[in-house]
């Protein structure tokens, strides 16, 4: 008997409820000869029950059925669950409506009172604990099995990652919030769907390999597909999943994830490339151009200077002007698809800036453009040609959305670009000038196209604005942000960083021809640009000398140098493919002569010295294809300057 009641070095308590002296006293000895560890505590009623409950914690509790002051049911909690320890009910009366009632409010066994059944008792309470630890075990099990659900319940609500359990035949069986999240909708309204209401047709045939794919080796993916949003757009994801089986049914178990912004991440990067490729042909083809034209124009100058003003040639070269700026202009749109595009820069205000851009564009439009200036002092350090053309190209797109007709509205406002922000743009403070349309928006297949060279949807476009525009945009370190949809206009936002350096005033009027007087060497790589160039300078007054390239550069230099008859400028051309560069070769002149002036000249370069040329060691730039009159002032200015 012992061994059975035993709870190990802990006594047992017993509380024993029973207003009947000689029946406890019969338990009390049952216990006494088998468990002498068995502590035996008795209560005559029902409140005296209650209080000793609380008193001493009993392991067991055995009560009368019937007491003075009320039913030993009352006791009990109701149910088997909610037992806080087991009960053993005990009745004078064999009445089986009682028994049944008992047993259903919690108590584990019901004897009916009598000299064999008290003598009983250990065995009676034996058997009641062991049940008792059964119900305990399972009561245990059960709350660590719902604490397993809550658990896990709370992984896949709190997961970052969509998650979906689906039958084999679409059926959605559970998903977590991020899954409904992704496609725009409650974990309620997803689970009235099944998956083949969130998959686009085109999949079909996809859908079908990776179901083959599952059931061949149990798993999938990942594996890349659209979901169809709730208003409608498609949602890149990413999916992996595997079978799961559960009552003898295989499951679908898979995680999603959104990748939209590594989408647009990946689409931005080959665009980038595509740029890039195209740049590498066009800046080559712009750099050609550039020469070519630079001794169109400068003979044609140089032509205009030697006929009578009433000359018929005259005014057959005059002519010519029209296209060479046009000429130019194309050009310059070239560069802007290659890192020879480097912005030549200065601070502008941004204000002032957009509204000239922007009434250029609509100058032959019936469109009405509203502004709306938040600060009238944004300063902007930029190429103002470059960033002018962009704009403009942003709004005649968004002019020709419109029919050419209605009213464009055009914003500036600042924003701050923290670390870490989904725009790639270093951290900084940016001004954002938005251009809304009220047209008829970007169809959702063509927005990660708008920005690819000739790419256009529109008869007789080019499809050279927006990428010219965005290519402007990039190499001045900022971004387009592009929010369309059918029907309902786009909205184009364009980022440029602010600047607090201050407005820097050009004393660089037209002054005509000038000449300083003095000594210049030329050094260019195309014969025809060095002799058109010498035939310029030498016709406005200068003594002038040529070189082929750099080290021809610096060795006449240097002669000149030690001959006490040392030039007075040096223009050197920048970009001298089979020899030495203008960047190198300033370097070597100031090296033998740290007071040697010279200037930069190029029609293409992917390097940032046109735009920084100051910090090269040049004085100044000249760029390609460049006409007597401003070659004249650019000398001029950077002789005087050196004078003064």
């Amino acid at each position: 008997m012992e061994s059975s009641t035993n709870t190990g070095s802990k006594r047992l308590v017993v509380l024993l409820v029973d207003d009947e002296n000689s029946h406890a006293e019969l338990i009390r000895l049952a216990f006494a000869s088998g468990n002498d560890k068995a502590e035996i505590v008795i209560g005559g009623s029902l409140a005296e029950a209650r209080r000793l409950i609380e008193e001493i914690e009993p392991d067991i509790v055995i009560v009368d059925w019937y007491l003075p002051d009320g039913s030993g049911a009352e006791l009990l909690p109701g149910d088997k669950e909610r037992l806080p320890y087991p009960f053993v009910v005990m009745t004078s009366y064999g009445d089986h409506a009682n028994a049944v009632d008992a047993l259903k409010a919690g108590a584990l066994d019901y004897v009916v009172k009598s000299e064999a059944t008290m003598l009983d008792m250990p065995r009676i309470v034996d058997r009641s604990l062991r049940e008792w630890r059964h119900i305990q075990n399972h009561r245990e099990a059960k709350e660590a099995l719902a604490e397993s659900v809550r658990y896990h319940r709370a992984l896949m609500d709190q997961s970052p990652i969509g998650l979906a359990l689906c039958r084999m035949n679409g059926e959605l069986v559970d998903v977590n919030p991020a899954y409904a999240r992704i496609i725009g909708r409650t974990v309620d309204d997803v689970m009235q769907l099944t998956y083949w209401d969130i998959t686009p047709e085109k999949y079909a045939k996809d859908e079908q390999r990776v179901l083959a794919q599952l059931r061949e080796s149990g798993r999938y993916g990942p594996y890349e597909k659209e979901y169809i949003h709730k208003d409608g757009h498609l949602v890149p994801v990413r999916l992996s999943g595997m079978i799961l089986k559960r009552f003898d049914e295989s499951f679908i178990w898979s995680s999603v994830e959104d990748i939209t912004e590594h989408v647009r991440w990946e689409t931005e990067m080959l665009r980038i490339q595509k740029l890039e490729s195209i740049g590498v042909l066009a800046g080559g083809i712009a750099h050609d151009f550039n020469n070519v034209f630079t001794a169109i124009i400068g003979n044609v100058s140089l032509a205009e200077l030697h006929l009578d003003r009433d000359s018929e040639a005259l005014d057959f070269l005059k002519r010519l002007r029209a296209p060479f700026n046009r000429a130019r202009q194309l050009t310059h749109q070239l560069l802007t698809f290659s890192k020879g595009g480097e912005p030549l820069r200065s601070v502008v205000v941004a204000e002032s800036m957009i509204r000239t851009s922007v009434g250029l564009a609509l100058s032959e439009s019936q469109t009405k453009c509203r502004f709306d200036f938040g600060q009238s002092d944004i300063r902007i350090h930029v190429d103002d040609a470059q960033i002018s053309q962009a704009i403009q190209n942003v709004v005649l797109n968004a002019d020709q959305a419109s029919n050419r007709t209605g009213e464009l509205y055009v914003s500036l406002t600042t924003r701050t670009v923290p670390e870490g922000a989904n725009l790639p743009l270093a951290p900084g403070n940016y001004a954002v000038i938005a251009i809304r349309d009220h047209g008829c928006g970007i169809a959702a297949e063509h927005v990660n196209k708008i920005f690819d060279p000739f790419f256009t949807t529109r008869d007789g476009a080019s499809g050279l604005g927006l990428s010219t525009a965005y290519s402007i945009v990039r190499s001045h370190g900022g971004h387009i942000v592009i929010h369309s949809r059918t029907g309902q206009g786009t909205t184009v936002e364009v980022y440029l960083l602010t600047t607090d350096k201050e407005l820097r005033t050009s004393g660089e009027h037209n002054l005509g021809l000038q000449c300083a007087g003095g000594r210049i060497l030329v050094m260019d790589d195309e014969d025809y640009v060095r002799d058109t160039a010498r035939a310029m300078l030498s016709e406005i007054g200068y003594d002038v000398d040529v070189a082929v390239d750099g080290a021809d550069a610096i060795e006449k230099y240097k002669r000149a140098h030690e001959a006490d008859s040392p030039y007075d400028l040096v223009i050197l051309d920048l970009t001298v493919p089979a020899g030495m560069g203008g960047q190198d070769a300033v370097s070597e002149l100031l090296a033998i002569d740290e007071n040697a002036t010279a200037l930069v000249s190029s029609g293409y370069s992917n390097s940032p010295v046109m735009g920084q040329y100051e910090k090269y060691g040049f004085r100044g730039v000249i760029k390609k294809p460049y006409r007597l009159v401003e070659l004249s002032v650019a000398v001029y200015h950077a002789l005087v300057a050196e004078a003064n």
